[in-house]
């Protein structure tokens, strides 16, 4: 199992909240989201077959991109097309 914890900075209220659990809780491996709104932090457990590029890819599908070093914007995350 792997754990990582990953800063939200523009999450703003209960509800965004509310948006990035139920994302990264559809993807199959995820075992847990736990949030700490006051740091706007969100922690995560997970097994295969999730990575973490596929929890990066959820949140910034939802528009919730993690302040990361060089990770500029969303499109970062974009499916490679086929």
């Amino acid at each position: 199992m792997h754990s990582e914890t990953f800063q939200l900075p523009n999450v703003a209220d209960l509800q965004d909240w509310k948006i990035v659990e139920n994302a990264l809780q559809q993807l199959t491996g995820m075992r847990r989201v736990e949030v700490h709104r006051p740091t706007r932090l969100v922690t995560v457990q997970y097994s295969d077959p999730t990575t973490r590029e596929d929890i990066l890819r959820t949140l910034g599908k939802i528009g919730f991109v993690p302040d990361m070093p060089g990770i500029r914007n969303a499109d970062e995350f974009e499916e490679p097309e086929e």
